[in-house]
């Protein structure tokens, strides 16, 4: 079975118990300047083996969005589900994993201290394994396995690693280190810019 948290861009599916996250977006506290993000991996929140048992007997799946409230110390302290899967069971593990795992960088206000804010997971998505098959009736298919983003600072080191759309396993940000060397410092304009990795693995099905 696979959890999948994606949509606007992000994804992680975890074996078993399949998680894909979508890239999260950020809603602040109004007095918010700087947007609290999570710490590491977004994947490392929904380990394997998480698919509730209840809704994996009934067969269901479907896609949870969920807000988490984070408080000034980058603490997930509420979650509200913004858009239910249409089960309770996976709704519910969404936020009860979330809340367990979730570390963030707070927020900051106009004067640089930590404030309150919320953070937007767009999309969770439980899918199970067993309903997933390769048509190969038209001939071979290919499909991404693993893609996902990387934020570096002009220097090159790793800031922040997300997944994005729906990837088969935790990718690189399973092995993502903060400060570790990604790329070769980056100017633009001869002027050092932060900037974004983008790594894609893809795979490829024939028939034979």
């Amino acid at each position: 079975m696979h959890i999948s948290i994606g949509s606007v861009s992000t994804a992680i599916m975890i074996a078993a118990g399949f998680v894909a996250l979508a890239v999260p977006s950020v809603a602040m506290a109004q007095e918010a300047t700087a947007s609290a993000h999570p710490k590491g991996d977004l994947g490392s929140w929904f380990p394997m083996n998480i698919y509730p048992p209840e809704a994996k007997r009934k067969g269901e799946q479907g896609r949870v969005v969920a807000e988490l409230a984070v408080d000034k110390f980058g603490n997930a302290t509420a979650c509200k589900i913004v858009q239910s899967s249409g089960s309770m069971s996976l709704d519910a593990r969404t936020c009860e994993l979330a809340l367990a795992n979730a570390r963030f960088v707070p927020a900051l206000d106009t004067s640089g201290k930590p404030v309150a804010s919320t953070f937007t997971l767009p999309g969770v998505r439980w899918v199970l394994n067993d309903v997933f098959t390769v048509d190969l009736s038209t001939g071979g298919t290919s499909s991404i396995i693993s893609n996902f983003e990387i934020d570096v600072d002009p220097q090159g080191n790793g800031v922040a690693c997300r997944p994005v759309g729906v990837t088969q396993g935790l990718g690189g940000c399973a092995d993502f280190k903060p400060g570790k060397r990604v790329t070769a410092p980056l100017i633009r304009n001869n002027k050092p810019v932060a900037g974004t990795v983008t790594i894609i693995t893809t795979m490829r099905v024939d028939p034979k």
